[in-house]
């Protein structure tokens, strides 16, 4: 899918997920599970809801090629990881909105921490993953992607 950027370029959006046996919920009920995951993660619910919106179009029952699953498309071992180390509890992310949203939330407060409160290296990170950018810089394709979220992060403001 692409979208006409405001500068006159274009703003590409994930085609990468495809449906898959989940939940589905309605885009108010998404945007509500990732608008609370911000506010209880302290970050800006603008950019989360951007960062939702590029990763799933606030689609919670699609899973990409890769394994990818919910609003945040998170991989299943990163939330593995996420949920023993970053939040605690019985989480669902591929069933539950909300859980996929928390898990989200919690990984890219803890990328954007690790990044220093640099949005586009966390964005970056939550794109090619923070060994990917602290080794190699952020990505060229990733500067397409950051583009993006910052200008969805405008429509949601």
């Amino acid at each position: 899918l692409t979208i006409p950027g405001a500068s006159g370029g274009a703003i590409v959006v994930s085609t990468a997920a495809a449906p898959a046996a989940s939940a589905y919920v309605s885009r108010a009920d998404g945007e509500a599970a990732v608008r609370a995951a911000a506010i209880e993660f302290g970050l800006p619910p603008s950019l989360l809801l951007a960062l939702a919106y590029q990763e799933s179009g606030f689609q919670q029952h699609v899973q990409s090629r890769v394994g990818a699953m919910g609003l945040m498309q998170v991989m299943p071992d990163t939330a593995d990881w996420a949920i023993g180390f970053l939040i605690w509890g019985d989480l669902d992310v591929h069933g539950s909105a909300t859980d996929n949203a928390r898990v989200g939330a919690a990984i890219f407060r803890h990328l954007y921490d690790l990044a220093g409160g640099d949005i586009d290296t966390a964005l970056a990170a939550y794109y090619q993953g923070w060994g990917a950018v602290s080794e190699h810089g952020i990505y060229e394709e990733s500067h397409q992607y950051i583009a993006n979220i910052r200008y969805f992060q405008g429509l949601f403001e």
